[in-house]
């Protein structure tokens, strides 16, 4: 977090620092701060659904169900353009405890072969997701195991 201060300074038009800093502070728990950051970068590309996303997501984590569910309109009616938002939607689903309706939007993503789909597994955001029998056939139909392959020490 101090080299993403450090990075702010240098190119103040740039967003992804505040984006880096927004996830990193929401990983800590500190949500005000980390809603600070996340606008920041919105307000340097207001256009990004990324930052939209995990705006909503934090929205959803702190109880702004409003908030979340205004991020989620904005997504939505982004979908199916040149970026396809399917899979921040599920994400923000998810954070608000909507399982059923995350694993839709999960598999549309699917369907679509929205980049970047990995994330599903990679990502801490899909949490809330891991404990259900859907998140593993999720995973089995883009090809990724739910668990790494055991690493051998020759």
């Amino acid at each position: 977090m101090r080299q993403l201060r450090d990075t702010i300074p240098l190119e103040t038009s740039y967003y992804r620092p505040y984006y880096f800093l927004g996830l990193a502070l929401r990983g800590l728990g500190r949500y005000a701060e980390a809603l600070s950051a996340l606008q920041e970068a919105r307000s340097r590309a207001p256009e990004n659904m990324e930052v939209a996303a995990f705006i909503g997501q934090l929205q959803a984590d702190t109880g702004d169900r409003t908030g979340a569910a205004a991020t989620l309109n904005r997504l939505i009616a982004l979908s199916g353009g040149r970026f396809d938002p399917t899979l921040l939607v599920a994400m923000i689903y998810t954070a608000l405890g909507e399982i059923d309706t995350a694993f839709e939007w999960v598999d549309r993503a699917i369907e679509r072969r929205t980049s970047p789909i990995y994330l599903l597994r990679l990502n801490a955001m899909f949490d809330g997701l891991k404990g259900d029998p859907r998140y593993r056939s999720c995973l089995l139909r883009i090809g990724l195991p739910q668990f790494p392959p055991a690493v051998r020490a020759d």
